[in-house]
């Protein structure tokens, strides 16, 4: 209130209507607030300078809205408020569009909403904005300006995200190439840069070529009197998966603990990536077989999920996986593994075990039908161990759960829900299809080969809409052109 007086009496009699210095006073008030990671604390001050605006109409107050509901649109995306989000993005998309008509204005709103469907994981959607996005640009800046580099980097990210490693590669490669033209790339860009490029080519398997990119982001760090803590960690946590995957353990084991070090140094034992260094150890350890230091280092991993994130995180379920998965399983210890799920399945946020067909709230339903599917594989196991039919039957409630989860997702699912529920369908269908036709031969209930055909005409149906699907989205154009080649190709290979 003080800054706004100030300002006030400065300039006092220079504008016509009180408003338009109010607002950009508390706007500025808000922008402080932002700057200072006090998102929340600068929403009602935001919408306040809203108000101000209001009876306004010139093209430059607009501006001003756009700015306000664009803030507000990043700060609720931020705090996972996705459906506020989108109002505010829309709002702003629509004044810069029709008021302002700014390219530079329209083409960030824009980017910023493929942000908000990446963050939902709804990439075909997240494509769509940020093509958009660079189409702008390169009508106003050409082909090879340096602010390509980031709308290349989020959609290579996405297919990275998606599994799609060779198109996450191309769009990289594009954003590598203006980079190595730009001739104010920072360090910290060049370190980015080769991180980056390194990350991609090594989950592509190209070893060689991603140690090179690796190396080339160290040189720079070598070359530079910055620390970069979060590159310098970023880094070496890729260095620990580069050298886990190319089975040198000792050092992946070293670089993991370079990071959980770093982080501790700095008082930041919270920093997500911690907890991940934590269980890439214990997933090296697992591999190992070096089973108390995995099972010490899961429960670190989990413990310390828990402390940063509460009860329900997904990253909280993927540690329990990867333990029931990785530690139990192979050592065939079933009972352990099924504890461990059942604590994953738990930890997925939004879901209630005590209605565990209502999936209404859950956040991540793939995730729910990756433990409920890996639950059936493993009581399917210990049938197959043990020969008794409880066994069986709960992994048929666990493949029965599977089904109505697939039904759901095929309701209310997003496109690539769908993809990605194609790569667990034959564990879904196919698996229970076996199951309840071996318990028909052994127990000759005509139930068991009743729903031995509904699990065998549900798998044809759900590939059946499935390819309804691809064809509505194909129609309205919603997926850019080398998806649409990839999917075509995995639909070969199903077929």
């Amino acid at each position: 209130e003080a800054y706004r007086k100030t300002v006030l009496k400065e300039m006092e009699g220079q504008l016509e209507r009180p408003h338009q210095l109010f607002g950009w006073a508390i706007m500025l008030k808000a922008e402080l607030l932002n700057d200072e990671g006090r998102l929340m604390e600068s929403v009602p001050i935001y919408k306040e300078a809203l108000a101000e605006y209001a009876p306004l109409t010139s093209t430059k107050v607009y501006q001003k809205k756009g700015a306000i509901t664009n803030a507000l649109g990043i700060i609720y995306a931020r705090q996972s408020y996705y459906d506020v989000a989108a109002d505010y993005f829309s709002q702003s998309d629509h004044i810069f569009s029709h008021y302002v008509k700014d390219p530079v204005d329209i083409w960030r709103v824009k980017n910023n909403i493929g942000n908000l469907y990446y963050l939902q994981s709804l990439y075909g959607k997240a494509a769509k904005f940020y093509q958009e996005s660079i189409d702008l640009k390169k009508e106003y800046l050409g082909e090879y300006h340096p602010s390509f580099i980031k709308g290349y980097n989020n959609i290579s990210n996405m297919y990275s995200e998606m599994g799609k490693m060779n198109l996450a590669l191309e769009f990289e490669e594009y954003a590598y190439r203006i980079s190595e033209n730009y001739s104010q790339e920072s360090e910290y860009e060049k370190i980015f840069r080769f991180t980056s490029m390194g990350v991609i080519l090594k989950r592509l398997g190209r070893y060689e070529d991603a140690k090179v990119e690796l190396q080339l982001a160290e040189a720079v760090f070598k070359s530079t009197s910055e620390k970069y803590p979060e590159l310098r960690a970023d880094l070496d946590f890729q260095w620990g998966g580069f050298y886990h995957e190319t089975n040198e353990t000792e050092k992946a084991i070293a670089y993991f603990n370079r990071v959980i070090k770093l982080y501790r140094d700095m008082g930041q034992e919270t920093n997500q990536l911690v907890p991940k260094a934590i269980l890439s150890i214990a997933n090296v350890y697992a591999d190992l077989g070096q089973t108390q230091n995995a099972s010490k280092e899961y429960d670190n991993a989990i413990s310390l999920y828990r402390t940063i994130y509460g009860n329900q995180y997904s990253d909280l379920t993927m540690a329990y996986i990867n333990k029931a998965s990785r530690l139990f399983k192979p050592l065939k210890q079933y009972d352990q593994s099924i504890e461990a799920l059942n604590n994953a399945i738990d930890a997925i946020p939004g879901y209630n075990p005590k209605d565990s067909s209502n999936f209404e709230k859950v956040q991540d339903k793939m995730l729910l039908l990756k433990g409920f599917s890996e639950k059936a594989l493993i009581h399917k196991k210990q049938y197959d161990g043990t020969q008794e039919i409880d066994y069986a039957q709960r992994s048929l409630i666990y493949r029965r759960l599977c089904d109505a989860l697939v039904v759901d997702l095929q309701e209310n699912g997003t496109y690539e829900d769908h993809l990605k529920m194609l790569n667990r369908l034959d564990r879904v269908y196919d698996n229970a299809v076996a199951l309840e036709q071996t318990l028909y031969e052994q127990t000759s209930n005509l139930k068991f080969l009743d729903e031995a055909y509904y699990f065998a005409e549900r798998g044809k149906n759900v590939l059946l809409r499935q390819q309804l699907l691809e064809s509505e989205q194909k129609q309205f154009d919603l997926l850019p052109k080398e998806l649409v080649q990839l999917e075509e190709r995995l639909k070969n290979n199903i077929a």
